[in-house]
């Protein structure tokens, strides 16, 4: 991706932020409270080739959860240095996508008690942008606060912004 398509992407995130901010400050927030996180990995291949949230709270499920998302137990070892006793960990896929260019990136994550909400802004390429033609299913590992999550999570995905005219 050249650096004027990273660019298009950056500003296409910057306005899924601003819109998010925007909406909250019309007194439409997403219910519930704001909970830390922190963001851990991402990549774009892996075996989650479904959009969702998959939850690991012990040390057993955090093992499982990275031989989902690689198909090996031995990466994305970031996740090593999370204290389970404090926070969960998170993994937020976007499902498969037609070509590169794709990505994700947690933007807000909410608790009402019970169900954690995570937001989530799709990254997508530029309009005809030249992209490599292979199937990808973007994803992002995140660490939530524990006090957050009630026993269950969903994805609440957001569009991804409207080509801009040049």
């Amino acid at each position: 991706m050249s650096a004027l398509q990273w660019i298009g992407v950056g500003l296409g995130v910057v306005a899924l932020l601003g819109g998010l901010v925007a909406c909250r400050s019309t007194g439409e927030a997403p219910p519930g409270r704001s909970v830390a996180f922190e963001p851990l990995t991402a990549g774009v291949d892996g075996g989650l080739r479904e959009a969702g949230v998959r939850v690991a709270t012990t040390a057993e499920e955090l093992s499982v959860l990275r031989a989902q998302i690689t198909g090996r137990s031995v990466v994305a070892r970031q996740s090593d240095d999370v204290d389970l006793a404090e926070w969960v960990v998170v993994a937020v896929a976007l499902g498969e996508r037609p070509t590169a260019g794709y990505g994700l990136e947690v933007v807000d994550v909410r608790s009402d008690g019970e169900v954690l909400v995570v937001y989530a802004a799709e990254l997508a390429p530029p309009a005809g942008a030249m992209t490599a033609q292979v199937v990808t299913a973007p994803w992002q590992v995140i660490a939530v606060e524990r006090e957050g999550y009630g026993g269950d999570a969903r994805l609440e995905l957001l569009p991804p912004p409207a080509p801009t005219v040049e």
